[in-house]
């Protein structure tokens, strides 16, 4: 239920739910990545900052871990702590677009246009039809 919320654009009334399931299973990466999300874009940045770094310490090197993670703490706000989570994404799985994508994004955020031009040509290069990347490719140039 807190992750159908989540996905419906109701990351306050998805709290509740995913705080709930913790409380069923603590070592679930995956509730703790949604739950960093759900606090993220509910304007909670030091709670999102926590659920992604247990997380992250929960997941180990899952690089879809560290991406949910990250567009949690990017939601917050904490573009160093998503820049963070999102190169250790693009280290463990160099393979996948939308880590370099959302890397790119949150560089140009930083305003380091040069690297991320450099992130979203990766991406195009990983996957030329992929809608995210075109679109961030679009905004950067």
């Amino acid at each position: 239920m807190g992750a159908t919320l989540l996905e419906q654009g109701n990351p306050a009334q998805s709290i509740p739910y995913l705080e709930h399931a913790l409380w069923t299973d603590t070592t679930s990466a995956f509730t703790y990545a949604l739950l960093a999300s759900a606090y993220g874009q509910a304007g909670r940045r030091d709670y999102a900052e926590g659920a992604a770094r247990a997380a992250v310490m929960r997941a180990g090197r899952d690089p879809a871990i560290q991406v949910l993670s990250a567009r949690g703490l990017l939601a917050a706000g904490d573009l160093e702590g998503a820049e963070q989570m999102l190169g250790n994404a693009v280290r463990i799985d160099p393979r996948d677009p939308e880590s370099w994508t959302r890397l790119a994004i949150v560089q140009a955020r930083r305003g380091r246009r040069t690297e991320a031009l450099t992130s979203v040509k990766q991406a195009l290069a990983l996957a030329p039809d992929y809608p995210p990347a075109r679109e961030a490719f679009g905004r950067l140039r």
